[in-house]
């Protein structure tokens, strides 16, 4: 018999400000991917809502509030690291206000054009914003 386990639920957001989208460096915070670049946002916790989780997520690793569109892309992954399924769900949104600080996961960020991504962009990232352009 074959066992079935639990999914890790995981929300990021495409940031857009000004024909731009923002990106995180990651830090060492995790071996996972360390100083690569990435989108913000993070896990679910226990009974939230994706809608509400990536508000939080994004409010928590970069200071900024952003009006939040639908998500447009869903997909699967297995962690090695963590030994366990995830699955990712990515919102386009729009920067609202605040001023940007982030959190120790990232240890630098940047408005980058879709069209002219910095080196070490996460694969995902890169599809996942090749999607975005798309709607924008």
């Amino acid at each position: 018999m074959t066992k079935i386990g639990m999914y890790n639920i995981v929300v990021k957001a495409v940031i857009l400000k000004k024909n731009k989208v923002l990106l995180l460096k990651r830090s060492d915070y995790q071996k996972e991917n360390a100083y690569e670049w990435d989108l913000p946002g993070g896990r679910l916790e226990q009974g939230e809502d994706p809608n509400i989780a990536i508000l939080r997520e994004v409010l928590e690793e970069t200071g900024l509030e952003v009006t939040l569109g639908q998500p447009y892309e869903i997909f699967k992954w297995y962690d090695k690291q963590e030994k366990v399924d995830k699955v990712a769900i990515t919102y386009l949104a729009k920067f609202k206000s605040g001023k940007l600080k982030l959190s120790s996961e990232h240890e630098f960020s940047d408005w980058y054009e879709i069209s002219k991504l910095p080196k070490d962009v996460m694969p995902w990232v890169k599809r996942s914003l090749t999607e975005a352009k798309k709607l924008i």
